[in-house]
């Protein structure tokens, strides 16, 4: 038999699915976390430890383990929500599994089977899984993309988060991502004497005063309250940094940066102060960011979505592409039972 010119008459049929997929316990806490320190694509989002700032009952967690030959080799965190669909990520931005590296193609099919059939069993309603670019990954592929097609889910929400490619080799990056204009805003706040600072808890009053005040221009609320933003300080320590540009002492722009693997950095807010935009803080701010992020061999500084198949921000997509961030696509897979 052949297929494309290769002669498969001596490949083996796949082996009979082996995976076995159960509800996480707390024994697995150092199982978990040694597979997330390992995997291929997890992310902050992938730890328990991360998603348990959550009161509890605001999500009905159902965390997930896949094993085969009683070996952990993907964690899945979620929730069951209200209409009885199994949520990963539930209380963050994405989920799915986070599985080992160099994972086959038909181990990756197989999980996916596994899991169905889990969710029957369980007498959920169905799955829903929202994935992250491919860059995210260790070893980029779509092999999850491709599993959960092949089974039957349906893309049924794509979303466009904006990504600067970063480069460790180049001390002052923006010069060769930023278009001609915003390169002027960075030097010339330079010249100004902005500063802009790392921290940790230590400018959370500064982040906060700024986080209000641009909600507030926008009319709209934050995903996090201060209380839940001091709480993952406190609780992934290392994971959450705040970044700010100073001007004579005023914080004048500030952002949250999660730290989501060994190869993506996320701004998850980014405020500025509406009496100094004239200085451009947000725009110094992302140079030096990029600048300290590539090297440390950060890969991606992920700015976040501003486009779905619902919605398109013109402004806050031109803003980010003129500070070199280009498209990827971040898409949400459902499948009923």
């Amino acid at each position: 038999m052949k297929n494309g010119g290769l002669d498969l008459a001596g490949v083996e049929k796949a082996d009979v699915n082996d995976w076995v997929i159960r509800p996480y316990s707390p024994e697995d806490a150092v199982a978990w976390k040694a597979l997330l320190a390992e995997s291929n694509n997890a992310t902050l989002f992938h730890d328990l430890d991360f998603l348990a700032y959550h009161p509890p009952g605001r999500h009905d967690f159902r965390h997930l383990v896949a094993l085969r030959r009683n070996r952990i080799d993907a964690v899945i965190p979620g929730a069951l929500s209200a209409d009885g669909m199994f949520v990963s990520t539930a209380g963050a931005s994405i989920g799915g599994p986070a599985v080992i590296k160099s994972m086959t193609a038909e181990a990756c099919l197989q999980m996916v089977e596994a899991l169905q059939r889990y969710c029957k069993t369980a007498g959920w309603q169905g799955i829903e899984i929202t994935l992250p670019p491919p860059v995210y990954h260790d070893e980029p592929d779509q092999l999850i993309e491709f599993a959960l097609h092949m089974r039957g889910f349906q893309l049924v929400h794509r979303s466009m988060p904006l990504l600067i490619p970063l480069d460790r080799e180049n001390s002052d990056d923006f010069e060769q991502s930023f278009r001609e204009r915003q390169r002027r805003y960075v030097r010339a706040c330079r010249r100004k004497g902005v500063a802009v600072t790392e921290s940790d808890i230590d400018g959370l009053s500064g982040f906060l005063e700024l986080l209000e005040e641009t909600h507030s221009r926008l009319r709209s609320l934050p995903t996090h309250t201060p209380a839940e933003i001091q709480a993952l300080l406190h609780r992934v320590p290392g994971h959450l940094r705040i970044w700010s540009a100073h001007l004579g002492g005023l914080v004048i722009a500030s952002t949250l940066l999660f730290i989501l693997n060994r190869n993506v950095c996320n701004t998850f807010y980014l405020c500025d102060r509406a009496s100094h935009r004239s200085s451009h803080g947000a725009t110094v701010l992302v140079a030096e960011v990029m600048n300290a992020l590539g090297k440390r061999g950060y890969r991606y500084l992920d700015m976040g979505p501003s486009a779905s198949t619902t919605h398109f921000n013109h402004g806050v997509v031109g803003f980010k592409e003129s500070l070199g961030a280009k498209a990827f696509c971040r898409d949400r897979w459902r499948w009923s039972n």
